[in-house]
């Protein structure tokens, strides 16, 4: 039998072995879930949010000696232990004051897991990755924040009947809006209205 072959072969049982994980993993959820489960409405974005800071909140403290969960470990790894010894008390906690079903509540637990496993795995990488992870960090919160004050500017706009705004399309507004490649780095307005390339230029005369 070929590399390829074998390479073929292997990746093959390791689907095989992925998809059988995600079918038992389901098969424990659904068991877990009740009648009153499948009753409940999905959640807003609002109540998503609201009701993932009070389960990080519990699991970080009252379910801390229940079962924790290992950022170093993968998801795929501990999600066994996460659903069948985690996830019933920590659903009787929270539905104590809301509603969510335990699906919700294993899709909040994999996010976070996943944002601290990433990074756990970057502070592996040492000083360096960290530094540029934090400054990735910083640029995309900029980024999103300019992206959000264009937003409610171009609200504003259409809302007062701006000629020139009405004459394009919704859904193009929303695709420029959406598009970084509208947010120019060296040509970023700051909200006193300099650029980053006049601050760069003014700087460079006051050095000289």
């Amino acid at each position: 039998m070929t590399k390829s072959h074998k390479a073929k072969k292997a990746k093959k049982q390791k689907k095989q072995k992925d998809s059988l994980s995600q079918q038992v993993s389901q098969s424990l959820i659904s068991s877990s879930s009740s009648d009153e489960d499948k009753r409940i409405k999905p959640l807003d974005d609002e109540s998503y949010k609201r009701i993932k800071k009070e389960v990080f909140l519990v699991v970080d403290s009252e379910m801390n000696t229940v079962y924790q969960i290992n950022d170093r470990l993968t998801w795929a790894a501990q999600k066994h232990d996460v659903i069948t010894k985690l996830l019933p008390p920590l659903k009787r906690k929270i539905n104590k004051k809301y509603k969510v079903t335990g699906a919700e509540i294993i899709k909040m637990l994999q996010r976070c897991h996943r944002s601290r496993h990433r990074v756990n795995n970057i502070g592996n990488q040492g000083p360096r990755a960290v530094i540029n992870d934090s400054r990735r960090k910083l640029k995309n919160t900029a980024m999103n924040n300019k992206k959000k004050r264009r937003r409610r500017a171009v609200d504003f706009m259409m809302q007062g009947g701006n000629k020139y705004i009405k004459r394009y399309p919704k859904k193009d507004l929303s695709k420029i809006l959406n598009n970084s490649g509208y947010y120019s780095e060296e040509w970023e307005e700051t909200d006193d209205g300099t650029t980053a390339t006049a601050r760069t230029a003014a700087a460079s005369t006051s050095a000289a």
